[in-house]
């Protein structure tokens, strides 16, 4: 098996047994399908994608989009010697997420990883959703 699940994650955090407070991070870098469809017991998601992959992905792999609260793109030092439409993809993962947060970085140059960090402190920092208990009225 090569995709994470929530129960390895969390026998990994009790055997890790990090500090209250902490930050975890887990590269589930399987593809771009599985990871979308199981919970990881994350509190938020955060999407790498390669400027070399191509504009599509946000089509072809829509779940992945859908359910993430931030999309890096990365290399994008690399775009003047390649045939990919930034503003398209942006568009497309809008189309899929109009919520999504959409950052361009590049780590040979630093473009954007003062903002992409904070950016993903904060997703990661909000509080989990719960879910909604049903009211009494909704009940009868």
């Amino acid at each position: 098996m090569h995709d994470l699940d929530a129960d390895m994650v969390a026998e990994a955090l009790r055997e890790l047994d990090p500090p209250a407070h902490s930050l975890v991070l887990i590269e589930n870098i399987c593809n771009l399908v599985c990871p979308a469809f199981f919970g990881l017991g994350e509190r938020a998601k955060v999407v790498l994608m390669a400027v070399t992959e191509g504009e599509d992905k946000p089509l072809k792999y829509p779940h992945m989009f859908r359910t993430s609260d931030v999309l890096v793109l990365t290399k994008v030092d690399l775009l003047p010697h390649l045939d990919v439409d930034v503003a398209r993809c942006r568009e497309y993962a809008r189309r899929v997420n109009p919520r999504l947060e959409i950052l361009e970085t590049s780590a040979t140059r630093g473009d954007g990883l003062a903002h992409g960090t904070r950016s993903c402190t904060r997703a990661w920092s909000r509080e989990p959703e719960r879910p909604k208990r049903p009211d009494a009225a909704d009940a009868a």
